[in-house]
């Protein structure tokens, strides 16, 4: 009968080589392992090491039993954390989120709504784009709320597939551009690049300064204005940015209003979201989680609940 020591016990002779020497690295007896190896081939009824003096060499069929063996433990190793992962994360809920005042008040709405018998652990952060897959990847968050780009969607969503990730989109909506109810082009149903040009744009540091670290999605739309006065100020965070912007009469951002649609300044009229017609490329907001991973009760509430909001919001097709 084959037992789970026997595919690290072959594991660990393919890496060294030698019996004695996956013995020690074991911590077992030679004799011991020698003869589970026995045990093994006989079971099976091949021979699937060469021995001698000078080591032990897999046979054909030892290298394919091999290949099984690190398939075998990569397996129970994912069991065993889904078993962890079940137990500490039944009543978590951690996400990660690209700056958004909606998706913040949507969190939290829904863990006010709870039973505190019902959650022990939440977590949520706001972080760049770029960061949130591998977040969630890496199970530091049950869910990622991400936005792509229609310019590149196609190959994001085959980065996000590569990485076990599952998406799905809760809203797409056009490129707009954010000004004060005191700017020139306040009013408009719609504007056009060429009507912008002359006002500075404001973006926040991260996505208007590139680095090797960062994807060209940080970017944004920074790339369409790139003939724009400089920015007058510098911004390291999107609140500070949209509080001058209630201010100026001359300068304008550029943004998503589904992330923004409990942002004070735009529900009080400070603050105006206007399509630029002309852009040629807009957003699709959406949530990640990881697809291997049964997700908890409590987080699969949550993604309900924001596929329920943004359902209730008036659809915009590109």
């Amino acid at each position: 009968m084959l037992k789970l020591e026997h595919f690290e016990y072959m594991l660990e002779v393919s890496k060294t080589g030698s019996i004695s020497k996956a013995a020690c690295a074991l911590y077992i007896s030679q004799p011991h392992l020698s003869q589970s190896l026995k045990e093994l081939e006989a079971e099976l009824g091949v021979c699937l090491l060469e021995r001698s003096n000078r080591g032990a060499v897999l046979t054909p069929a030892g290298e394919q039993f091999v290949e099984y063996a690190r398939q075998v433990l990569q397996l129970v190793e994912k069991a065993q954390h889904l078993s962890e992962l079940g137990q500490k994360s039944s009543r978590r809920l951690a996400v990660s989120s690209i700056y958004s005042f909606t998706m913040l008040d949507l969190f939290e709405s829904f863990i006010q709504s709870l039973d505190s018998s019902s959650i022990n652990d939440y977590y949520y952060e706001e972080i760049p784009n770029h960061r949130i897959p591998q977040k969630v990847a890496e199970h530091a968050s049950d869910l990622g709320l991400i936005y792509l780009l229609s310019t590149t969607e196609d190959s994001v969503r085959a980065q996000l597939a590569q990485m076990g990730l599952n998406f799905q989109p809760l809203c797409q909506e056009p490129l707009y551009a954010v000004v004060g109810r005191h700017h020139p082009l306040a009013g408009r149903s719609s504007l056009a690049l060429a009507q912008l040009r002359k006002y500075p744009l404001l973006v926040e540091k991260i996505k208007g300064e590139p680095s090797k670290s960062q994807t060209e999605d940080n970017l944004l739309f920074p790339h369409l204005f790139v003939s724009n006065t400089k920015m007058p100020i510098v911004f390291d965070n999107n609140r500070s940015l949209m509080y001058y912007l209630t201010k100026s009469e001359r300068c304008f951002s550029v943004g998503q209003k589904s992330l923004n649609l409990s942002n004070p300044f735009y529900r009080s009229g400070e603050l105006e979201y206007i399509p630029v017609s002309d852009a040629g490329v807009h957003t699709i907001t959406g949530m990640i989680w990881d697809g291997s991973m049964p997700g908890s009760p409590l987080q699969k509430r949550f993604m309900e609940s924001l596929v329920r909001f943004f359902g209730q919001q008036k659809p915009w097709q590109p």
